[in-house]
């Protein structure tokens, strides 16, 4: 990684195995350890790769160790970001093929194509005639005006002949407000092609190579992802006049092979002329209802601020019904939006799985299932960064490097986040509007083209662009200024001051991923039973190895119960306080209040009953850990059984914990309502979702003063810790009582205990599983060891 050696360590096969090992060996062992296909084993096994980048020094020898005890030759090179260009670069004609083989479009499909394109224009075109006809209706009525008043006997029908154009008249203007304002479009920095040749010529032979005009523009800015756009909106598709968009976190994650791979994909939208008018006509007709749809324009952002700023009747009078006609505009838009993605949903999702053909021809399908896994883990990070630095602006501070910020928050990634990255790859769509296939289905398809790839340039994509850590800090100030920012240098900060990440490893996190093998999430362990048995310690061990696959499906589907009850729980208060919903959108079936009482129940049910199969496994590591501490002596020993005893107490904090994470998300969503007049109406709901997470509070408090902690220093009770730490409650109760905190602070409380359970629960189990672990390793048994690494399998860049 540029400019942070830290995190620029990488791990490379050598494609041989190590002395004293036999082929099946090495494959069993990497089959067993890090869970990998026999496909992926053999590429490993065949040529030099990539197996793992963007890790830490320590990170790298772990990784090394665990590869070279399984028989396969690797080693760690560091991975420097040179500003000049490499002394001996890549020559394209050589790394590239002649000629890129494009798919082939028949004339049944050209013609279906074309009527896709036809029909994606119905409704802005049914849209733009209401519009007309509207405003041909207002100038007929205008023009019967004189002979109306003419007529007219009294004040009050005058003002209504004359109020009826006017109110005609707002109407039609917002709702024509979309055909004259543009929502502002994120912009990058344009790259020099004389400074920036390498990329330049990199794409322009991929153009030549595809039969494709070149590129005129290449920009980059901080979104993980490539995208090819008309330079000059539609207009411009006559003479082929493209610019490409690179995202910086993209080029720092990617190597060149997948890099051609990623562009490769968006010039497959270009490669024939239908095609290329369908995509484009079909995106930004999608784009533009689903901005209209879903987001907030500057009108919107302005009648906030006066509403905030006005007197309450100019608010009553003015205000609230602009408001109420926006929305009206928004609802009629979100409709339209529907109906679109109902009538192109099919011909673009061909055209997405016939585009991703060039990039599994050119990089390899697995190439294409990697890309795809690290754009997803960036577009976590990049969340998670931008929450960073929305709370860091508040104490007046923000990062100096977003894009590195992104790939260092992506690297860092712990196991429940990624299995939250797995989960949205099969859930959540490629852009915003859902006529996309979700990831897991474009990967599948992929895998079943099963090419192999006929690009091999590993060289860091990175190292295509001159002065990478320079483009950075330009997109970062950019994005900063965009954004109303003044006086930026006086606001920039390390961004490790904001993300906290440490240059070395956390001997907690280490210490857990040895002993749990990743396996160990924010679920409290039921470790108050089944620590008697005949097996052996090592016994033990080995049968947990063997269970690690039912383990992490479980708590899998313990997570997704957890969701899917919170959701039905967000769900059932809404309908409780009478607030109309779209039953979907909360897991749910219908408006009807009993039948979501029936499936927040049934989510409930199913959830506990996981829970209790969970114990059975559970209990293998209570067992586990109690024989270690058996075969202990003085200090550790004492010290060990102590941590167990307290970790046993925390299983105590499960349902209160429960209870207080789904009433806390239920009460969050409600409170970032973004719609004004949804949130007025949703105060009753804000009310019975304040009151109960205070309930679950106090609980949690109840519970946690069962709760005890055995660390140096911290040798109480989770509530004396709790109190210790200025949580409000903690120590008197009447500070708890209804009425004395708003929901917002009631939010905050609830999440302060649960950072706090998690915390001392996360630093118990660490040092519990430091001291039996190096017990385990005194009485050589054979160790858990099977590392976990990208969601379920070791990513391996083949």
């Amino acid at each position: 990684m540029q400019g942070s050696s830290s995190s620029g360590f990488s791990v490379e096969s050598a494609g041989r195995i190590l002395e004293g090992f036999s082929m099946e060996q090495v494959s069993g062992a990497l089959a067993a350890r890090f869970r990998l296909k026999p496909s992926q084993i053999g590429v490993m096994l065949s040529r030099r790769m990539v197996i793992k980048r963007g890790l830490t020094k320590a990170g790298a020898q772990k990784l090394e160790a665990a590869l070279k005890a399984s028989g396969l030759d690797v080693s760690v090179p560091e991975l420097t970001f040179d500003p000049e260009p490499c002394e001996e670069p890549f020559d394209l004609d050589d790394a590239l093929p002649d000629a890129i083989p494009t798919v082939p479009v028949s004339p049944a499909q050209r013609a279906g194509l074309i009527a896709a394109a036809g029909l994606s224009l119905v409704v802005p075109l049914l849209y733009i005639g209401v519009i007309v006809a509207a405003t041909a209706g207002l100038i007929w009525y205008l023009t019967l005006i004189p002979g109306l008043l003419a007529e007219s006997g009294s004040l009050a029908h005058s003002s209504l002949v004359v109020s009826v154009p006017v109110v005609c008249s707002l109407l039609l203007l917002f709702l024509a407000r979309p055909l004259f304002t543009k929502h502002p479009q994120p912009s990058g920095v344009p790259l020099d092609r004389q400074e920036h040749q390498r990329l330049f010529n990199l794409v322009d032979a991929l153009c030549q190579r595809m039969g494709l005009a070149p590129v005129q523009a290449i920009c980059v800015d901080n979104r993980p992802g490539v995208t090819l756009r008309p330079s000059g909106g539609l207009g411009s598709l006559r003479n082929r006049e493209s610019t490409l968009t690179v995202g910086l976190p993209l080029l720092a994650s990617l190597d060149v092979r997948q890099l051609i791979g990623a562009v490769s994909y968006e010039l497959g939208h270009w490669a024939h002329p239908t095609t290329m008018y369908t995509s484009c006509v079909i995106r930004t007709v999608n784009s533009w209802l689903a901005g209209w749809a879903l987001a907030k324009d500057a009108w919107d952002v302005r009648l906030d601020c006066w509403q905030d700023k006005s007197p309450a009747f100019v608010g009553h009078a003015v205000l609230r019904p602009a408001q109420a006609i926006i929305g009206v505009t928004r609802r009629l838009f979100r409709g339209m939006y529907r109906i679109n993605l109902r009538v192109t949903r099919y011909p673009a999702r061909k055209m997405e799985y016939e585009a991703d053909r060039y990039g599994c021809w050119l990089a390899g399908s697995k190439t294409f299932e990697i890309t795809a896994e690290t754009v997803h883990s960036l577009v976590y990070a990049g969340q998670s960064v931008q929450e960073a630095n929305d709370r860091a602006l508040e104490e007046g501070k923000l990062m100096r490097n977003l894009p590195l910020a992104i790939v260092e928050t992506a690297d860092n990634l712990t196991a429940e986040q990624r299995r939250a990255v797995q989960t949205a790859m099969g859930d959540a769509q490629a852009f915003s509007w859902e006529a996309h296939p979700a990831d897991v289905d474009r990967i599948r398809h992929a895998l079943e083209l099963d090419f192999p790839g006929v690009i091999r340039l590993e060289e860091p994509a990175a190292k295509l662009l001159e002065d990478f850590e320079s483009l950075c800090g330009a997109i970062t100030r950019k994005i900063y200024a965009d954004s109303g920012v003044e006086d930026v240098d006086s606001v920039l900060v390390d961004n490790d001051e904001i993300l906290g990440f440490r240059k070395s490893p956390d001997q907690n996190e280490e210490a857990l991923e040895q002993y749990f093998n990743g396996h160990l999430t924010s679920r409290f362990l039921q470790l108050e039973a089944g620590r008697e048995g005949p097996q052996t310690l090592q016994q033990i061990i080995d049968t947990l190895r063997s269970r690690l696959p039912e383990l992490a499906a479980l708590q899998e589907s313990f997570f997704k119960t957890a969701r899917v009850f919170t959701e039905r729980t967000h769900g059932r208060v809404l309908l409780a306080e009478k607030i109309a919903i779209q039953p979907r959108e909360f897991g749910l079936n219908s408006q009807e209040l009993r039948e979501a009482d029936r499936l927040v129940e049934e989510a409930s049910r199913e959830w506990r009953e996981l829970g209790k199969r969970l114990r059975d496994l559970d209990h293998l590591f209570a067992r586990r850990m109690q024989l270690a501490i058996d075969q202990m002596s003085g200090a550790d020993a004492r010290n060990a059984s102590a941590l167990l005893a307290s970790l046993s107490s925390f299983a105590g904090l499960n349902l209160p914990v429960r209870h207080l994470s789904s009433y806390s998300a239920t009460l969050e969503a409600l409170l970032n309502e973004g719609d004004r007049a949804r949130l007025k109406r949703s105060e009753p709901a804000i009310h019975h979702a304040a009151n109960r997470c205070r309930e679950s509070i106090i609980q949690f408090y109840n519970a946690a003063a069962r709760t005890t902690l055995s660390l140096p220093g911290h040798e109480a009770t989770l509530r004396e810790q709790a109190a210790a730490s200025g949580l409000v409650g903690s120590s008197n109760a009447r500070e708890l009582k209804a009425g004395a905190l708003d929901a917002r602070e009631i939010l905050r409380v609830a999440h302060q205990c649960d950072a706090l359970s998690n915390d001392m629960y996360v630093r118990s189990m660490a040092a519990l599983a430091k001291l039996c672990a190096e017990q385990e390793a005194r009485l050589g048994v054979r160790p858990l060891k099977l590392l976990h690494f990208g969601g379920g399998a070791m990513d391996a860049v083949a």
